[in-house]
Parts: structure tokens; sequence; C-alpha cells
């Protein structure tokens, strides 16, 4: 979504036809098994929900390629009569704050969700980092941060919503038993659009948390931190909303 929304502003700036797949597909398997979806292949129709459509513009046979390091110089600065190919994450201040209304217009979805209240809370944790990786300082969540925010905050909350990559983590499910946490487990895209109505939140580092929080009009969000390996929160892209704590 972070790269499609990267080629969509550069494409309205420059005038050039964007061309981009708006259905994903993955297998869930490996690396990137999520226990969040029980079907084999994962399939994303994000250009279906949010009614996106190719730009028309023009067209040059001769194209740049846009990394991390060179997409904002070009964003700025366009190469007359080049397209370009779009290779990185982009996941930066200056596209996701800077042009977030943009964005939001970009990934608009009227879809209604009825029965959360302003005081019930969503929970992301992303917990395949802790597991896969040898080197714990590299996780995007961790059981004892969920463990301080519920300890401090579950009694505000009604009802608290939990959805992770893996649900069936064991210090995960002793914490949904002790704090009577609600387990929701769905497409990864439905997920998002699930939880972008609630206004408290309790989340992973990384881009999926991110999107919850950022295509909603939530004023409580903790994030955990991890500033080091987390592009998100290292290039400041949290700063379109001065009220997210970050903590460990």
């Amino acid at each position: 979504m972070i790269q499609y929304a990267a080629a969509y502003v550069l494409a309205k700036k420059t005038g050039l036809q964007l061309d981009a797949r708006k259905r994903m597909w993955y297998r869930n398997e490996g690396i990137y098994k999520t226990s969040s979806s029980e079907n084999d292949v994962i399939i994303t129709d994000f250009g279906f929900v949010f009614k996106n459509s190719s730009l028309s513009g023009n067209i040059f046979n001769e194209l740049t390629e846009l990394t991390d390091d060179n997409y904002f110089e070009h964003l700025q600065n366009p190469t007359p009569n080049k397209g370009y190919h779009l290779d990185g994450f982009f996941q930066h201040e200056k596209l996701l704050v800077d042009y977030r209304e943009e964005i939001l217009n970009l990934y608009k979805c009227d879809v209604p969700c009825n029965g959360i209240s302003s005081n019930d809370c969503f929970i992301h944790a992303r917990i395949g980092d802790l597991l896969n990786n040898p080197w714990r300082e590299m996780a995007y969540f961790n059981p004892d941060y969920l463990e301080q925010q519920l300890q401090t905050k579950r009694t505000a909350f009604d009802k608290v919503y939990i959805s992770s990559d893996t649900i069936n983590y064991p210090p995960l499910v002793e914490l949904i038993n002790k704090y009577g946490l609600t387990i929701y487990q769905n497409e990864p895209l439905d997920t998002i659009l699930f939880a972008k109505n609630f206004n408290n939140f309790i989340l992973s580092a990384g881009s999926f948390s991110y999107w919850m929080a950022y295509l909603s009009s939530a004023e409580n969000i903790t994030v955990y931190h991890n500033e080091f390996h987390d592009p998100l929160q290292k290039h400041n892209a949290w700063a379109y909303n001065k009220n997210v704590r970050f903590t460990k």
C-alpha cells in the first residue's frame, strides 16, 4: 500500500501514466505464514476495496529506477521526459506525513463497521520477528510490552480485540485468557479495515500496524518502540499524530 501510494503521488505530480497491480497474492507459508488466515494463498484486492484506478498520462520508454535512496529527490525535482520504476519501501515522513491527505483520499473506504465503542481497544501482536530471528532486539513486538500496557489500561477499556500472525504463541495465549481479550483473526486487508474504526490501539512496530492507525482517527495510540529497526519510526512517519506513544 505504501509503494502504491508513492507511485500515485509521483504520477499525479509528474503527469505520468500509473500502471500498478492492485490485486496481490502470496502463499501463506514459510516466513510469510500467518495464523490470521486459514487460506493457503492470501489474495489482497486492495484496488477493488479502495476503488483505485490507474492514472492516465504521459508514457516514456526510458525509465529511471527509484528506491528509498533517490525517490524523494525525484519527487521534488522530476526528470523531464522520463518514466519511473519504483522498487523500495518509502516508509518516510516525506511521503506519509506530507502527503497524508492525498493518500487518505486514495485509500478512502466507506464500509460501515457497527458495534465498536470509543472505549474499545484493538491490539496487533506481530510475533513472527520475535520467533524467527535470533537477534531479539530486532523484534517488532514483545508480550512483556503488552502485559505492561494491559496492567495499566485494561480497566479503562470496554472490549479489547487482539489479532496476531501467531495467535497460538503460548505467552500470548496466557495474556488473552488473563485479561479477557477477544480474538479477531481475518484476512490482512479485512483486519486493517476493521481495526481502523478504533479509537484506542496497542500496536506492534511495522507497516501492518501502522496502516490500522494511519487510516483511523484514533486519539490513543501506543506503539512498540524499535526506532533502530523500524523505518517508520526511524524516518518519523508517525509524525502525522502527535498523540502516539512509543514504549517497550
